[in-house]
């Protein structure tokens, strides 16, 4: 929610993509006025229909490190040509599972209480430079 509301605050655009809509945060969302769409964040379509072709950035940031990962691959698949340009972040409570990430996109932890695992394929993107680092 954090991320959410500094995004919102900052002025950006910002959609949210839920599995569950007994979510106990959707209400606070739908009340910032952001967009909530209640579809799985890993089939092409749900990406398709949020304008991910357009996204300025993602953030995957369920409390499931599995569920991220594999909606992280979804989403790095569906950006095609746009991976180079367009942040995506993880969030990741396991640093061993953060370490597994295979080479190419770099992945680090951040400061906070759980690990968050940013990765970007952005050339030069540096540990404590990318988005993963902000406060979760």
């Amino acid at each position: 929610m954090t991320v959410v509301q500094r995004l919102v605050a900052e002025g950006a655009e910002v959609v949210v993509v839920e599995q569950s809509e007994g979510n106990r945060h959707l209400a606070q969302l739908r009340g910032l006025g952001v967009p909530v769409l209640i579809a799985d964040g890993t089939q092409p379509q749900t990406l398709a229909s949020v304008s991910l072709a357009s996204a300025a950035a993602v953030a995957i940031l369920t409390s499931d490190d599995l569920a991220n990962l594999e909606t992280g691959l979804a989403v790095r698949d569906q950006l095609g040509d746009r991976r180079a340009s367009t942040p995506v972040v993880l969030r990741m409570f396991d640093p061993q599972l953060c370490a597994t990430w295979p080479p190419g996109p770099g992945c680090w932890p951040s400061a906070g209480p759980a690990t968050t695992a940013a990765w970007s394929t952005r050339p030069g993107a540096a540990p404590g430079s990318g988005p993963g680092t902000a406060p979760t």
